[in-house]
């Protein structure tokens, strides 16, 4: 027979079985205990917020009470002020709380709901890159410091972050190579190597300064780093004097990438110069124009191989 719970013992259940938003808040102190940045942590935030307010809203609280049906129902819901991609984000931030809520707390024999419900598929168009044309118009107005920041973003793939964050002691004058502190992944330092005319360049431009150590690589007035705002500033400014749009700074790295891929570059290769994890993003470089798969075909074709007329 089922008594009445006192406000003592409801305190108490409460305490065992939390809601929905305390095993959140558990997971966002886990997330920045492993290192996670502030804004990863808003983005879990937001969306984890609006996936509470529909718990709420169908009447449940607990963990447990979640199942595929309520998470397929959410992800539709969204498609009214979200596409596929904007679906997919609040997916994966569920999927990450609900790995965590398995590993770290749920009862013997739960099982997660998350893995019955598939991700929203996402078209993944080819990924546009500054084009050649517009870095060599760009280089032909661009002062000794301006040409190293478009040849290093060129060459190296760096973000727009990583480029801004160098130090003069991060450039080995002997190998060429750039030891890259990666300000989205936070995972550490890689190391890349700049080509001869980069190297030169850098080369000649620390030369000119003589500049040492911690000092910026890349100075703004005053001697101050250079920074995000202002390395936006460089490029378009010599965008317009040469009369060309200015590309995004992300996509002289998309350049770099898909410059490689063209060269014949194996993916994992990239991926390491790039600082990405895996070649998942790199096989968007692949998906690239019709006229180099018309070339690829010129050169390669299986059948031209075979001989005859």
């Amino acid at each position: 027979m089922l008594t009445t719970l006192t406000k003592k013992q409801g305190t108490l259940l409460e305490a065992v079985t939390p809601t929905i938003e305390r095993w959140i808040a558990a997971f966002l102190v886990a997330r920045r205990a492993e290192g996670k940045r502030e804004s990863t942590l808003t983005f879990y935030r937001k969306r984890l917020g609006t996936f509470v307010t529909y718990c709420q809203n169908h009447h449940v609280t607990d963990i447990d009470a979640i199942d595929a049906t309520l998470l397929r129902e959410f992800i539709l819901s969204l498609a009214e002020h979200h596409n596929a991609g904007g679906q997919k984000q609040y997916y994966s931030v569920i999927r990450a709380l609900m790995r965590w809520y398995e590993t770290e707390a749920a009862p013997d024999g739960w099982r997660n709901p998350v893995k019955k419900v598939k991700p929203p598929t996402v078209p993944l168009p080819p990924l546009e890159s500054a084009s050649e044309a517009s870095i060599r118009a760009m280089l032909t107005v661009a002062d000794a410091r301006d040409t190293v920041i478009i040849l290093t973003l060129a060459d190296c793939g760096l973000r727009a972050g990583e480029l801004c964050a160098l130090r003069v002691a991060d450039f080995d004058f002997a190998t060429g190579a750039l030891s890259v502190r990666q300000s989205q992944t936070n995972a550490g330092v890689r190391v890349v190597y700049c080509g001869q005319k980069t190297c030169k360049a850098i080369r000649t431009m620390l030369r000119s300064r003589s500049a040492k150590g911690e000092k910026p690589l890349f100075q703004a007035r005053g001697q101050k780093p250079l920074t995000y705002m202002g390395l936006r500033s460089v490029i378009a400014r010599l965008a317009k004097e040469v009369g060309v749009k200015a590309p995004p700074l992300h996509s002289f790295r998309r350049y770099a990438g898909l410059s490689l891929v063209r060269s014949g570059v194996d993916l994992i290769t990239v991926a390491r110069v790039l600082g990405h994890s895996g070649i998942g993003v790199l096989t968007r470089y692949a998906k690239i124009a019709g006229t180099d798969i018309q070339a690829a075909m010129a050169q390669h074709s299986p059948a031209d191989k075979l001989g005859g007329s």
